[in-house]
């Protein structure tokens, strides 16, 4: 290589200073919109859930930033938690409808006619993942009836209902649903409404409607900002969890409860001057959005796993149940090893002489899938729940159906 290429090029390496983070890795997250958390997951099921953010993930991985990628059904079973036969039944089977994925995922089969060979080959089938949020029917209703109780009746300009959906948009989230459920109860379809068709944002419900857009492109661009601004109230909302959580886990928590902790969690906030980890909620609102009922929630909740993520204070009378949080995470009993040895490794990166903690990545490992000696502490290895490939050993929940799903 060139000087003057090699002027041009910065070999990087992050390091920790701190044994939990060189391990947690809380920098590391995965994104999900809490209008999802609140309107999806009731339909999608824990287990829906999970494989829907599986597949969400996937789609992060693309180097060239596109969102396209290609997955195999084993890789994607261990993401999700699930078993290979699991996840075909999700994405092809009588749930891909009843768990709502028909909405997020579109497959497309891929048949080809190839003259030279004679007959139809089939390639992959392309999976179309929704990376933000549809609307949920009941905001589709509710929007819609909102809509044509402040005049959105057929024919009417669009500039005309520009107040109403001004007013939508200065909602608060919880705010705003609150008031679309209570125009759902009242709904009345629309002519142009079809029961059959699915309107997944809140342009394609003012389309519903059959209200007039401008052919000035002016107004017509202003219009349909506005209904953007308004898809973006109900969708913008996001809630970051660490990977962490979700590949170490959630497999062992099970779909269900880990669903619950992510719930909690994102109803908790934190700022420079406020921490707020204790979260009021029913527990049958709770348990609904976890996709479990409410006496296992309240089993569960006792036992001495869950409460490593959270304690619950009963309700009594009108005062609901309280949840104290826990926002740090946990390590796993494999992890927890780990750590102890990072705390007494030697913090000076040996190639460098800088400070700073050996990296736990896969790409450490030596052939037996443990940690090569110059990352290790007075000759004891790391990463011992790690097979040959760097992946978790199935003993940590990475097959099959999990505890609690």
């Amino acid at each position: 290589m060139s000087d003057n290429r090699r002027e041009h090029l910065y070999d990087l390496q992050g390091v920790h200073l701190d044994a939990y983070d060189a391990i947690v890795r809380p920098d590391r997250v995965f994104a999900v919109r809490t209008y999802t958390l609140r309107r999806w997951t009731p339909i999608l099921g824990a287990t829906g859930f999970w494989l829907l953010t599986a597949l969400q993930q996937s789609c992060y991985r693309n180097p060239k930033g596109s969102n396209w990628c290609a997955v195999g059904r084993e890789t994607l079973a261990r993401e999700s938690a699930l078993s290979e036969a699991s996840v075909h039944r999700y994405l092809h089977a009588d749930e891909y409808v009843s768990s709502g994925l028909i909405h997020w995922v579109q497959v497309e089969e891929r048949r080809k006619y190839r003259s030279r060979m004679g007959r139809v080959t089939q390639a992959p089938n392309l999976y179309q993942v929704v990376m933000d949020a549809p609307l949920a029917p009941v905001d589709q209703r509710g929007l819609a009836q909102f809509l044509w109780e402040n005049g959105a009746v057929a024919g009417t300009p669009a500039k005309e209902i520009e107040p109403a959906l001004n007013r939508l948009i200065s909602f608060k989230l919880a705010d705003l649903l609150d008031l679309l459920d209570e125009y759902a109860t009242r709904f009345q379809p629309p002519v142009a409404w079809s029961e059959d068709a699915f309107y997944p944002t809140v342009a394609d419900v003012v389309s519903a409607l059959d209200v007039r857009v401008s052919d000035d492109d002016e107004e017509r661009s202003r219009f349909l900002d506005l209904c953007s601004q308004l898809q973006q109230a109900f969708v913008g909302q996001v809630y970051l969890g660490t990977q962490y959580f979700r590949q170490q886990w959630a497999p062992v928590l099970g779909h269900k409860l880990a669903l619950v902790v992510v719930q909690l969690r994102s109803r908790c906030f934190w700022s420079d001057d406020t921490l707020r980890d204790e979260v009021s909620v029913g527990t049958k609102v709770l348990a609904e959005a976890s996709g479990c009922n409410p006496g296992w929630l309240r089993a569960v909740s006792k036992t001495t796993q869950t409460q490593d993520f959270f304690t619950t204070t009963p309700g009594s009378g009108r005062r609901l149940p309280t949840f104290k949080v826990t926002l740090r995470e946990p390590l796993t009993e494999v992890d927890e090893a780990k750590y102890q040895t990072l705390l007494n490794a030697n913090k000076v990166i040996p190639d460098t002489g800088q400070l700073g903690l050996p990296d736990l990545d896969a790409d450490d490992l030596d052939a037996s899938g443990e940690h090569l000696k110059t990352l290790g502490a007075s000759g004891e290895r790391l990463g011992t729940d790690l097979d040959a490939s760097g992946e978790h050993l199935k003993t940590l929940g990475a097959s099959g159906e999990r505890l609690g799903t």
